[in-house]
This record gives C-alpha cells, sequence and structure tokens, in this order.
C-alpha cells in the first residue's frame, strides 16, 4: 500500500509551483499510465492513469495543505482493479 490520495486533474488546470525538474517517469504492465517520481526522494507525487488518460492523478500527500480541496470522495478497491473501473464507469 502506497498511501496514495487521488485527485483528479484535468491537466490544463495542473500547475507546479516548484520541483519539476526533480520528476522521472516509468511504466509497467501495459505501459499506458505514466506514473512520475522524484528523483531525489522516490516519493510519487503524480501520474496519468489509463482509466483517466485526459487527466493527472495527483497525490493530496504532495499538495501543499489548502490549495486543493477534493469535491468528492470514492473507495476503490485496487486489488480488482478491473471490477472497480467498470463499476465506475457504470455510475457515470
Amino acid at each position: 500500500m502506497t498511501g496514495f490520495l487521488h485527485v483528479f486533474v484535468d491537466e490544463a488546470d495542473l500547475t507546479f509551483i516548484s520541483g519539476e525538474t526533480h520528476l522521472a517517469q516509468y511504466r509497467f504492465g501495459t505501459g499506458r499510465a505514466v506514473h512520475m517520481f522524484c528523483k531525489t526522494c522516490g516519493i510519487k507525487p503524480l501520474y496519468r492513469p489509463r482509466s483517466h488518460p485526459e487527466s493527472w492523478s495527483v497525490n493530496l500527500r504532495c499538495v501543499i495543505s489548502g490549495t486543493l480541496i477534493p469535491a468528492e470522495t470514492i473507495d476503490f478497491n485496487g486489488q480488482n482493479w478491473e471490477a472497480s473501473i467498470a463499476g465506475l464507469r457504470e455510475k457515470t
């Protein structure tokens, strides 16, 4: 478990205050998701998920407190990713 608190942000709305030059990307599995990690400390501050290719999933724990407030919280079972994402798509 990573402790990543996902907040989906449209790419046009994503702004870095600092640290962008410390980020590197990696891909695994299908190669569709783009995972970013800090080359200095190893934390994973954001990634572009295969479920939302037009957005970035930002780790709320890497954001200055009070600058990003999620509009909605959704429970998601990552161990059963395919079934969980299908359930979310049915709700939209």
